[in-house]
């Protein structure tokens, strides 16, 4: 009885990370896409549709699941894919910009900048091939 009563606690975490993960694996088709369509522009009603769910259900749902808004889960996800370039291949930060679906080479710097704490071009510098 005293080990029922010890791991009664734990039996809603265990639920909780099941249902958690069920949420992430319904967020499967959209991480797909991210995969191959990054470059590309995605706006949250695209994102929306390649879930299935109107654009409202779409941002709360992401955001439960995540704990982050979409565009900004997004903008990570490219930033990421932009800092192993810059790291790995002889390209131009404008070249990395495009590469990573940044249309605009200074509204990439901004994002880059607030999660590397670096600018692209220090990035490059810095973890850069030489």
């Amino acid at each position: 009885m005293l080990l029922v009563n010890h791991y009664a606690g734990q039996r809603g975490t265990v639920e909780t990370y099941n249902r958690k993960q069920r949420a992430i694996d319904q967020l499967r088709p959209l991480f797909d896409y991210l995969e191959t369509h990054y470059r590309e522009p995605i706006s949250i009603e695209g994102a929306a549709e390649v879930m299935g769910m109107s654009k409202s259900h779409f941002m709360r749902f992401f955001k439960h699941v995540t704990g982050h808004p979409f565009v900004h889960y997004l903008n990570h996800y490219r930033i990421a894919k932009a800092q192993a370039l810059l790291a790995t291949i002889e390209m131009s930060v404008a070249e990395v910009s495009q590469e990573v679906g940044f249309g605009d080479q200074s509204y990439f710097g901004m994002p880059f900048r607030k999660l590397a704490q670096i600018s692209p071009l220090q990035y490059k510098r810095q973890y850069g091939t030489r």
